[in-house]
Protein backbone atom coordinates (compact mmCIF):
# COMPACT_ATOMS: atom_id res chain seq x y z
CA UNK A 1 0.00 0.00 0.00
CA UNK A 2 1.68 3.81 -0.78
CA UNK A 3 1.47 6.16 1.55
CA UNK A 4 1.51 10.17 1.23
CA UNK A 5 3.46 11.90 4.27
CA UNK A 6 3.31 15.35 4.12
CA UNK A 7 6.48 17.03 5.61
CA UNK A 8 8.13 14.21 5.22
CA UNK A 9 11.54 15.54 4.59
CA UNK A 10 11.21 17.01 8.78
CA UNK A 11 12.20 15.46 11.81
CA UNK A 12 9.13 13.68 12.52
CA UNK A 13 8.63 12.51 8.96
CA UNK A 14 11.29 11.13 8.74
CA UNK A 15 10.42 8.81 11.88
CA UNK A 16 7.27 7.95 10.32
CA UNK A 17 8.80 6.81 6.74
CA UNK A 18 11.84 4.57 8.57
CA UNK A 19 8.11 3.03 10.32
CA UNK A 20 6.14 3.11 7.56
CA UNK A 21 9.18 1.35 5.32
CA UNK A 22 9.64 -1.24 8.03
CA UNK A 23 5.94 -2.31 8.11
CA UNK A 24 6.38 -3.02 3.99
CA UNK A 25 4.67 0.39 2.60
CA UNK A 26 5.64 2.35 -0.21
CA UNK A 27 5.93 5.51 0.43
CA UNK A 28 5.39 9.01 -1.20
CA UNK A 29 6.79 12.69 0.35
CA UNK A 30 5.34 15.99 -0.18
CA UNK A 31 6.96 18.71 1.21
CA UNK A 32 8.21 22.49 0.35
CA UNK A 33 11.93 20.73 0.60
CA UNK A 34 13.60 18.01 -0.22
CA UNK A 35 15.55 16.06 2.96
CA UNK A 36 18.95 15.87 2.27
CA UNK A 37 18.56 12.29 1.83
CA UNK A 38 15.24 9.75 1.67
CA UNK A 39 15.46 5.61 1.89
CA UNK A 40 16.15 3.75 -0.98
CA UNK A 41 12.63 3.68 -2.63
CA UNK A 42 11.24 6.52 -1.41
CA UNK A 43 9.82 9.21 -3.71
CA UNK A 44 9.40 13.05 -3.53
CA UNK A 45 7.25 15.12 -4.23
CA UNK A 46 7.64 18.77 -3.79
CA UNK A 47 4.11 21.05 -2.95
CA UNK A 48 2.94 22.74 -0.18
CA UNK A 49 -0.30 21.54 1.99
CA UNK A 50 -1.74 25.31 1.50
CA UNK A 51 -2.33 24.14 -2.07
CA UNK A 52 -5.47 21.69 -1.67
CA UNK A 53 -5.36 21.44 -5.20
CA UNK A 54 -1.89 20.34 -5.82
CA UNK A 55 -2.00 17.95 -2.67
CA UNK A 56 -5.05 16.27 -3.97
CA UNK A 57 -3.28 16.20 -7.81
CA UNK A 58 -0.68 14.05 -6.04
CA UNK A 59 -2.00 12.00 -3.80
CA UNK A 60 -4.64 11.02 -7.34
CA UNK A 61 -1.49 10.62 -9.32
CA UNK A 62 0.10 8.61 -6.65
CA UNK A 63 -2.57 5.27 -7.01
CA UNK A 64 -3.89 6.77 -3.50
CA UNK A 65 -7.36 8.04 -4.60
CA UNK A 66 -8.75 11.01 -3.01
CA UNK A 67 -9.98 10.89 0.61
CA UNK A 68 -9.26 14.86 0.54
CA UNK A 69 -12.68 15.61 0.08
CA UNK A 70 -12.44 18.97 2.16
Amino acid sequence: MTKLVTGGSGFLGSALIKKLIERGAQVKVYDLAAAAELPAGVEFIQGDVRDLEKLKSAAKGHGMGSELDI
